[in-house]
């Protein structure tokens, strides 16, 4: 949880946001206030994931339990998502569940000549995060190095041939005949 310490009750708003995201069966990734009363919420289910009604749903259930404490939500801005396909891992089990896939790793501080390493995450254990990247294996300090953890999708872009191959299989773009 990020609160921002501005704010007297932001520690409050979070957890109460939180317990209510939760009892409603849906895991809370992430969550963050700011000094401007912006309010994210990154969330996700397992499995089947999160659509857009569930983060319109989840915002009114967020709002509902500041309410419901007896503070106004209306003088705080909601933004409730997904964790996106290049999802933030920050929790033990987000290591777990995506063990074998490709990830960054943002460090806080250089290690050589450099902060950022990628690779395919082949353990976790004890706060640190093992990869197996391009240059070797690598470990980090999750708590002490360790700036953001993301998945690294590889997204499959068809190339210019392949993409003339199906405009020329759908009909659509086919030469007419000229009498």
């Amino acid at each position: 949880m990020d609160a921002d310490s501005q704010h007297p009750l932001g520690d409050t708003i979070l957890r109460l946001a939180r317990e209510a995201i939760e009892r409603a069966g849906f895991d809370v990734i992430r969550l963050q206030m700011d000094g401007r009363r912006n309010i994210r919420i990154w969330v996700d289910r397992d499995p089947g994931g999160v659509n857009v009604s569930d983060c319109t749903t989840l915002n009114r259930v967020a709002r509902g339990a500041l309410d419901a404490d007896g503070l106004d939500s209306g003088g705080f801005q909601f933004e409730v998502m997904s964790p996106g396909i290049d999802r933030l891992l920050c929790r033990d089990k987000d290591f777990v569940r995506f063990a074998g896939q490709e990830i960054s790793v943002r460090l806080k501080v250089k290690r050589g000549d450099r902060r950022a390493f990628k690779g395919k995450l082949v353990g976790f254990e004890h706060g640190v995060v093992k990869i197996d990247g391009p240059e070797g294996p690598f470990s980090f300090d999750l708590a002490r190095e360790v700036e953001e953890v993301r998945l690294a999708p590889t997204l499959a872009f068809p190339t210019e041939g392949q993409l003339a191959e199906r405009r020329a299989s759908s009909g659509r773009h086919k030469k007419k005949k000229r009498h």
